[in-house]
């Protein structure tokens, strides 16, 4: 049997994860969890672009979808093709607020902060 009682108890006050990790030394392993590194501004700088292109994407995509829809004149595959491409862009839409949340969880967990840029 276990003697629980022996175990002192500890509690971390950390700001983030990254100030946690300040304090632990490994021999020749260093990590780096700032978003001043290489990896931090190649993501910083390539995310809000990639972001915004697909946002843009979106709304171009339901834009198409309406014209094809307008212009179908009453074909059945003409309409469902507009709505197939519609809700594919809606579904892209979400996924791509999924992924925007994501990465802020991320940031804040990680780097400390919110937001990525």
């Amino acid at each position: 049997m276990i003697n629980f009682q022996l175990i002192p108890n500890v509690y971390a006050a950390c700001e983030s994860f990254s100030k946690c990790l300040e304090g632990i030394t490994v021999p020749g392993l260093k990590p780096e969890f700032k978003s001043e590194g290489l990896v931090g501004q190649l993501i910083s700088t390539i995310l809000p672009i990639a972001l915004g292109i697909g946002g843009m994407l979106t709304v171009v995509f339901i834009i198409i979808s309406g014209i094809q829809f307008i212009t179908s004149g009453g074909d059945p595959k003409g309409a469902a093709s507009a709505k197939d491409r519609l809700v594919y862009a809606v579904i892209g839409f979400i996924v791509l607020i999924l992924a925007y949340a994501a990465l802020q969880i991320i940031s804040g967990v990680f780097l400390g902060k919110i937001g990525i840029v």
